[in-house]
């Protein structure tokens, strides 16, 4: 990414997913003629310090942290004791780095003077801008027309100046403050002083709160928390503007630390069109293998609709005070290593929930994809996509070489005006067993088998049993080939009956009865590369080509 590009274009992609590597220290390809690696600019320097009497211990203090500079090209001044590195140039030090066009590094101030498309990163936060001064060994400094992110408060900062004073405090001159991601914020306080110290409190003097660019409200003198650290009281609002759905639509969350173990947030949201929505999010630890999130939201909807949705034919005529609410639950308990419930369980009032509220919604706000940490968000996009909602309840129980899982699944149908044909899942319960030698034989065996009970209110439900054991037996050909005959037996057997108006369906009960005759073939070559690792001492790299065949009799 271009180093100019606005951190505020950006932010989304590098930093609130965690997925990144930003600027690559170590692989960034130069000019031939003018390439500097690394170690040549380390022996350089330390070997200009020995050579250079004025430069002895006894006159120069010693850096606190390493330093390790990087550039197209690098020189250096025995007098001023400064080196200048130019094109493309990186100080990197312990816990961040400083890149820019043209850097100046001071032996004696430990200052650096950097220019054209500055960045400094320090963990996670971001100062970026066109000039700064930065101070290694205490890490304060001035940067012009700088922009700044600050991770654990998501919040951002933009200023004609910013002094960072110590470790946690930052001053701007003509600044503007936000938590919302993008180009163009949705709201921000600006200011011609502000001042803000992490974990702590940010000042405003002079200022304005904007929406969407426009002044609305001019604030002589504002004080706001910046706090990292889970402390009760008001956190940031947030302020929208839905001309057709939602009007303006304002809510301002209220966090609470209960304990050590648990914390609450209280959603106060005001729809000018809709009414006043209450909603509450609680997170929770019991002990050190249990934990869960819970939310539920309520809203006494008085919009007015009547509408006919696309080419479904399922048409809405609402009058005012209508109940619309939703809930949501993701709790997990470790029993022991390998014994676990999980319950996944989300609930909307109506099949227009989504619809009516695409614009922003507690699900859609906290989606996090592929994100398996605790209290990391909920597990789905809550948009108007979404067709249907499917609540999960599962006891899983795992051996060295089997597994059983218990589920009940619920599925919400979107698609339709009622549920009732719909089915689902009460319970579902599968034996498999890993592939393992049978006994003390040289055949292998291996286990696939569930049971079912279906139900839905109209229509086909029933039970559905199936068991499918294979046998197989590995034979070595030759030192390079491999051939594994095998036999499958599977045995299903179903119960059904059949609920509802239409005339003519009859109850049906039944069972099957397969087997599987198949050999497969097969190679393997690898090789063990020592790659001398502190975890990882050799890796072994196998390609393993197979061909199989396969017969299963034809059965109507």
């Amino acid at each position: 990414m271009p180093v100019g590009q606005s951190l505020l274009a950006f932010r989304k992609t590098y930093f609130y997913d965690r997925r990144y590597s930003l600027f690559p220290l170590h692989t960034e390809i130069l000019p031939g003629d003018c390439l500097v690696r690394k170690k040549s600019i380390l022996f350089f320097m330390s070997l200009s310090l020995l050579l250079c009497g004025d430069l002895s211990s006894a006159s120069v203090p010693a850096m606190p942290k390493q330093v390790d500079i990087e550039a197209k090209t690098l020189s250096s001044d025995s007098e001023s004791k400064t080196y200048q590195a130019s094109g493309n140039a990186i100080i990197s030090f312990e816990g961040g780095f400083i890149k820019a066009d043209d850097v100046i590094l001071n032996r004696l101030t430990d200052e650096a003077t950097a220019e054209g498309h500055v960045l400094i990163k320090r963990g996670e936060d971001i100062m970026e801008g066109e000039k700064a001064r930065f101070s290694i060994a205490d890490e304060t400094g001035v940067i012009s027309d700088g922009r700044v992110f600050l991770d654990k408060n998501h919040l951002y900062l933009r200023g004609e100046t910013i002094e960072k004073r110590g470790d946690a405090t930052y001053f701007l001159k003509r600044g503007q403050a936000t938590t919302c991601d993008g180009e163009y914020p949705g709201w921000m306080f600006t200011g011609s002083e502000v001042e803000v110290t992490i974990d702590g409190y940010g000042t405003i003097k002079q200022g304005t709160f904007q929406v969407k660019g426009v002044p609305v409200l001019y604030l002589p003198y504002l004080i706001f928390p910046a706090k990292t650290t889970r402390q009760t009281g008001l956190l940031f609002p947030r302020i929208a503007y839905s001309r057709d759905k939602l009007g303006w639509d304002i809510e301002i969350p209220f966090y609470w630390a209960v304990s050590e173990n648990a914390d609450a947030t209280f959603y106060q949201r005001y729809m000018d069109k809709r009414g006043f929505q209450e909603g509450v999010e609680l997170r929770y630890v019991v002990g050190k293998d249990s934990r869960g999130t819970l939310y539920a939201d309520y809203l006494n909807d008085t919009m007015e609709v009547s509408e006919t949705e696309g080419d479904t034919a399922l048409h809405r005529d609402w009058k005012e005070n209508n109940k619309r609410w939703s809930y949501y639950l993701d709790h997990e308990t470790t029993f022991s290593p390998g014994f676990y419930m999980k319950t996944d369980i989300k609930r909307v009032s109506d099949r227009w929930y989504f619809r009516d509220f695409d614009s922003y919604n507690y699900y859609a706000a906290h989606y996090r994809e592929n994100d398996t940490r605790a209290f990391s968000g909920v597990s789905f996009d809550g948009d108007r996509s979404l067709t249907s909602l499917t609540s999960t309840a599962r006891l899983v129980k795992d051996w060295n070489l089997f597994n059983a899982t218990a589920l009940v699944e619920y599925t919400d149908n979107f698609q339709s005006y009622s549920n009732d044909e719909t089915l689902q899942k009460y319970p579902e319960v599968t034996f498999t067993g890993m592939e393992q030698p049978l006994y003390n034989s040289p055949i292998d065996f291996e286990l696939a088998s569930s049971y079912g009970h279906y139900y839905r209110t109209t229509g086909y439900r029933g039970d559905v049993f199936d068991a499918y054991p294979v046998f197989s037996w590995p034979l070595s050909l030759s030192d390079y080939l491999e051939c594994t005959p095998y036999l499958g037996l599977r045995e299903t057997t179903w119960e059904s009956s059949y609920s509802g108006p239409t005339a003519g369906n009859e109850n049906k009960d039944g069972s099957r009865e397969l087997y599987t005759l198949g050999a497969a073939l097969s190679s393997e070559v690898s090789r063990v590369f020592d790659v001398g690792g502190a975890v990882v001492d050799k890796i072994q790299h196998g390609i393993r080509p197979e061909v199989t065949y396969s017969y299963i009799p034809y059965v109507y």
